[in-house]
């Protein structure tokens, strides 16, 4: 699975994350998708549909008359949840989202909406309230996780799957997203991974656990893939299905 940075591809004079609320976007969507097809050495013609707002009217309908099979997750918005709660058994996982936080735990889903008065979009966040804003928000979720554990998975919960929608380095240093959770030295906070009560937490980013979905999903066909998981922005990824699930433990 390879990481692919679609949100900012130029479609008529803007990017494509900027065109999101525009009547053609899924036009421009399929020509970014059937672009990033030919352009990569694997060729694939295939593409996976999965989050939020993957059942948007005409989406389907520009990707097919792009020249693209298209296979949609049969739960869009918490396929990437439940795969991960397969991926690693027993655990409790928590796809954060950008709009909503989306958990699962074995075969229950729910969805939290975002607390923007509490986790307030980055943008919008003044450089005098970034202080005030980033403490509310490490608040928040530090609440939010202790609150699911409780709830889903009281101790010993032996395993975290904590997705979250930007690049995790190997030391565990987040990149940049819509939420101030980073510190100046920008890695997790502990406070944060304290709230899951001692158990082990996996990091992983959304869109690769998206492609896990992809993966885990029977009706693939088993062919190299563009994963596109459709929630506040674009994520995408190429997948080798079946070199990814060989190496899923």
């Amino acid at each position: 699975m390879r990481p692919l940075e679609i949100w900012d591809a130029p479609v008529a004079g803007r990017t494509l994350f900027a065109a999101q609320g525009e009547p053609d976007f899924p036009t421009h969507l399929a020509n970014v998708a059937a672009r990033a097809c030919a352009s990569d050495p694997s060729r694939p013609s295939q593409v996976y549909l999965t989050g939020g707002a993957a059942r948007r009217a005409g989406l389907r309908q520009a990707l097919t008359s792009a020249g693209l099979d298209v296979l949609m997750a049969a739960d869009p918005v918490y396929a990437a949840a439940l795969a991960g709660s397969e991926l690693v058994r027993g655990c409790l996982c928590v796809d954060v989202g950008q709009t909503a936080i989306k958990v699962a735990y074995r075969g229950r889903c729910e969805s939290i909406p975002r607390a923007l008065s509490r986790a307030p979009l980055r943008d919008q966040v003044t450089g005098a309230e970034r202080t005030e804003a980033r403490a509310s928000t490490i608040t928040l979720f530090a609440e939010l996780f202790a609150e699911l554990v409780r709830r889903h998975a009281p101790p010993p919960c032996a395993d975290v799957l904590l997705a979250l929608p930007c690049a995790i380095a190997e030391d565990g240093t987040l990149g940049e997203c819509t939420y101030l959770w980073d510190t100046s030295d920008r890695r997790i906070p502990s406070r944060l991974l304290s709230a899951f009560a001692g158990a082990r937490v996996h990091l992983v980013n959304d869109a690769a656990l998206a492609a896990v979905a992809a993966a885990s999903d029977p009706r693939l066909v088993r062919a190299p893939t563009l994963v596109l998981t459709l929630g506040y922005g674009v994520g995408a990824a190429y997948l080798d299905p079946v070199s990814l699930a060989g190496s899923m433990p």
